[in-house]
């Protein structure tokens, strides 16, 4: 879902260009007015597809190394993936409910809720209680 909006974001064609708007109370604006985020404001809709390429080139891979570390039940593995999982919490809900609405609606709202069911879960498998077997932090097993 994440990569397909995301993808979405950053290569969609269109839109008159930037161009100023006036706004219901009087005021004008500058709609950024190019590709999926051409209703949005200059600043938003730049932020937007700027965020959108930093997801496709470092946010996805990180997400499938921590992924596939979270498997083989790596602390930091774990960590990560529930570090990426929140920044994806964070950055769909605001996508939802934040930018002007757009045909990728429904794709934010899919990648919000699984990120919020999924990073609980992740959260949880964290085991509070050291093993035994475990070195003090800094130090080699068996020094």
């Amino acid at each position: 879902m994440v990569a397909v909006a995301a993808a979405i974001g950053v290569f969609a064609p269109g839109g008159p260009g930037p161009h100023e708007v006036v706004t219901s109370r009087g005021q004008s604006v500058e709609v950024y007015g190019t590709g999926l985020y051409r209703h949005d404001s200059w600043l938003i809709g730049v932020g937007n597809r700027g965020t959108d390429a930093v997801t496709l080139l470092l946010e996805l891979p990180t997400l499938l190394a921590a992924l596939a570390a979270y498997r083989r039940r790596s602390l930091r593995g774990t960590l990560v993936l529930v570090a990426v999982l929140g920044w994806l919490l964070y950055y769909y809900a605001s996508m939802a409910l934040y930018t002007a609405f757009n045909p990728v609606f429904g794709l934010y709202v899919i990648a919000f809720g699984l990120a919020l069911f999924a990073a609980p879960l992740a959260l949880r498998s964290i085991d509070p209680v050291p093993s035994p077997t475990c070195s003090r932090p800094g130090r080699l097993e068996g020094s």
